[in-house]
């Protein structure tokens, strides 16, 4: 995938930013159509998913969301990405608000605060639990501690953080890493760790989506890959994904 945003940027001209805004507006556009209220918690890391969940948040309370920041390693902001501090300035600036982990865990607690939906993009695709700070390891169990057992939905972005976005993999030494999603949204075309992921959760209901976040067919045909037309969107911006008989999606 990042190969096919390369080409997109050479050969189109599409920049990091158009393609952060295109995702931006598919994640807000399934995040309102999932969340069943307005209290939404979005959950960024120091990676491109993480930027473009960034704008998402942005986006959201442009439409009346009431939305909740967190972003894994902001006690260290002068280390995060540039695509991730363009965002986050973008945020603040907007009117919105960071909450830490600490803040984070207590939501809901007195049952009157609820959290309706929460839109993970914690790792990403290219960021692995092992390459964290131990601070911010400490803070990711943290998160996933208090996700997992709550009644929320959750919106994983590109891959669940704790998937391999290869192999579809989890750690089989400590599964409590997986942050455990009703929705995925693959940004621009599923992961090829997804295929297996969708098959293991089919019985428990996980539904996936994919994003069209402005890469032409003239892009996958230079790709040179089978799919010479990449994912048919039709008149969709964000389309459901399914697994078939025969294992195709």
């Amino acid at each position: 995938m990042l190969e096919l945003e390369q080409l997109a940027t050479t050969e189109l001209g599409l920049s990091d930013d158009m393609m952060i805004e295109n995702a931006a507006q598919c994640i807000a556009q399934l995040s309102c159509k999932i969340a069943e209220g307005d209290r939404v918690v979005v959950l960024a890391g120091n990676t491109k998913s993480g930027a473009r969940a960034i704008a998402a948040a942005r986006q959201l309370r442009n439409h009346g969301m009431r939305v909740h920041l967190l972003v894994l390693g902001i006690e260290r902001e002068e280390d995060l990405l540039e695509i991730v501090k363009r965002q986050l300035s973008i945020y603040r600036n907007s009117g919105g608000q960071v909450v830490n982990t600490e803040r984070l865990v207590n939501m809901g607690k007195d049952g009157k605060n609820t959290i309706d939906l929460v839109v993970d993009a914690l790792l990403g695709m290219h960021l692995s639990f092992e390459d964290l700070r131990t601070a911010d390891r400490n803070a990711y169990f943290e998160i996933a501690s208090w996700v997992n057992p709550s009644d929320s939905a959750v919106l994983a972005v590109d891959v669940p953080s704790g998937l391999d976005a290869s192999t579809g993999e989890t750690p089989k030494e400590n599964t409590n890493l997986l942050i455990r999603p009703s929705h995925v949204l693959a940004l621009g075309a599923p992961k090829t760790g997804l295929l297996p992921f969708m098959e293991r959760t089919r019985s428990e209901g996980v539904q996936v989506w994919v994003a069209d976040i402005g890469i032409s067919n003239s892009v996958w045909k230079k790709f040179g890959t089978r799919k010479k037309y990449g994912v048919a969107f039709g008149g969709e911006w964000v389309a459901e994904l399914a697994v078939a008989a025969a294992g195709a999606v």
